[in-house]
């Protein structure tokens, strides 16, 4: 049976997300950890109402990227870094670029890429 995990205290959240999410790809792990860091998704009521779960019978939370991707879909109100953030985070947790097949040569390209898109070089 799964219940939302509205009532956990965040710090719980983050360190149970964590503990699922060390069980999955880089991808899913960028992502929790970028959503823990930005601060925001995980404290939003709806979203964690919905898209974030407790499965009881394993004592675990975890994020489910389809839900969060239809919330996302159907026009979640936030602002737009905010959605941008979320929109990032689900493209790591879906491995959307294929990041997880990509050989360490054109992973440094796309670090590249990306800080440059950021202003960061």
């Amino acid at each position: 049976m799964t219940t939302d995990a509205t009532a956990l205290p965040l710090e719980d959240l983050h360190d149970e997300l964590r503990r699922w999410s060390a069980t999955h790809s880089p991808g899913v792990r960028a992502a929790v950890e970028l959503l823990i860091e930005h601060d925001r998704w995980l404290r939003h009521e709806d979203f964690r109402a919905r898209a974030v779960k407790r499965i009881d019978y394993e004592e675990m939370v975890v994020i489910s990227w389809p839900v969060a991707q239809d919330m996302l879909d159907d026009g979640l109100r936030a602002s737009t870094s905010e959605l941008a953030v979320l929109d990032f985070a689900l493209a790591l947790a879906q491995d959307r670029f294929r990041w997880a097949s990509m050989g360490l040569e054109h992973c440094a390209m796309l670090l590249h890429a990306a800080q440059t898109a950021l202003g960061a070089r």
